[in-house]
């Protein structure tokens, strides 16, 4: 994948939310219930996206990665402890390997190693 353009590899990302069934294209006329049925929270991308193709999508209030540019999807559950919804994730500009999750009534997590572990940083909020 290295060779792909970025749109290709973001489009990638679009069909693998997509076959994964968390994003609702239209493709036709819209209904009127339960359209979305999997509502996208927040989708960032790793800053070097274009190399090593890891994903981050909240959806349903679940955290999900990809590590091949959308194809597949991995819930990530280690050291989350939340009770209510995650809302919002953000990759250190800087340093990829951190994140934050925000989620809806449990505070901010931080993650030091790409999503692999997470721990609560309320103190001092």
């Amino acid at each position: 994948m290295a060779g792909l353009s970025p749109l290709r590899r973001l489009s990638r990302v679009v069909a693998g939310l997509a076959a994964a069934g968390l994003l609702m294209l239209p493709l036709g006329p819209s209904a009127s219930a339960h359209t979305p049925h999997d509502d996208i929270a927040d989708t960032t991308l790793s800053p070097n996206f274009l190399e090593d193709g890891i994903a981050f999508s909240i959806s349903r209030g679940i955290l999900l990665k990809s590590v091949d540019a959308g194809l597949s999807w991995t819930r990530i559950v280690r050291g989350l402890d939340n009770t209510s919804d995650l809302v919002a994730i953000h990759v250190s500009p800087s340093e990829p390997e951190t994140l934050f999750l925000a989620s809806n009534g449990d505070g901010i997590y931080k993650s030091t190693d790409q999503g692999a572990s997470w721990a609560r940083v309320n103190a001092g909020l």
